[in-house]
């Protein structure tokens, strides 16, 4: 069932943002060719056509992440605690069941949008030469790169995925929490949201304190040290 779910809540999903992150790499693109030709057809009308197009890729950047975002929110807070809440607890699934699907998919769009706003930027400050030389770059760099850097860039990347999960757990508390009130639910949320945020903020500054207090008294336990300064880490990234 939790497969069905991630599948329903893709396809809501990927009808707006799919063509959102094409526009952004269509638009970067186009860009990137008329400020490559501005000086080759220099007219007033050229350029105000360059300007609009500028301002356009400027845009899609901004709504790749802060759209996403509002369906992140929107896609928990009126599927499951609006009116479609009472058709979805209908369906045989458990409430984790729901919140695991919402949770995989949001997490999904966060690395899409990054991917596409990569892709954008690559896009704006590379030519077609550039694109060319670009597989071969990337194979010395796989050469010649120590897999150690490999291993701790695989660790940073699911660190980032890890932060992205709990970070929407923290918002998905947040607005189930603000409904709670009676009224003023957003407002709630809100005041949740940064209630939440103090409350790690407090817990990751003792955590750091107590493993000071242990590095003072003696030498920590192998893997200790490690292990407090993941769960340091992941505390200080929820509050985002």
């Amino acid at each position: 069932m939790l497969s069905k779910l991630i599948r329903y809540e893709w396809k809501a999903v990927a009808r707006v943002c799919t063509p959102m992150y094409g526009g952004l790499i269509l638009a970067a693109m186009l860009t990137h060719f008329l400020l490559g030709n501005l000086e080759r057809f220099s007219s007033t009308l050229y350029d105000i056509i360059t300007m609009a197009m500028s301002t356009l890729c400027f845009g899609l950047f901004m709504a790749a992440f802060v759209l996403t975002l509002i369906i992140q929110i929107q896609r928990f807070s009126k599927n499951l605690l609006g009116d479609e809440g009472y058709l979805m607890f209908t369906l045989p699934a458990s409430v984790s069941q729901h919140i695991t699907a919402k949770l995989v998919v949001a997490v999904l769009l966060d690395v899409l949008s990054v991917a596409a706003a990569i892709l954008a930027v690559l896009a704006l400050a590379l030519d077609g030469t550039m694109w060319l030389d670009l597989p071969g770059d990337f194979f010395d760099m796989i050469v010649y790169v120590d897999w150690s850097d490999w291993l701790l860039l695989l660790e940073v990347l699911i660190l980032c995925l890890a932060a992205g999960a709990v970070g929407m757990l923290h918002i998905y508390a947040s607005i189930a929490v603000g409904h709670l009130a009676r009224k003023h639910r957003t407002l709630a949320a809100f005041g949740a949201y940064f209630g939440f945020a103090v409350a790690l903020i407090i817990f990751a500054v003792h955590l750091c304190c107590l493993c000071r207090l242990e590095q003072r008294q003696g030498i920590p336990k192998k893997g200790e040290k490690e292990k407090a300064g993941f769960f340091t880490a992941m505390s200080m990234l929820m509050p985002l």
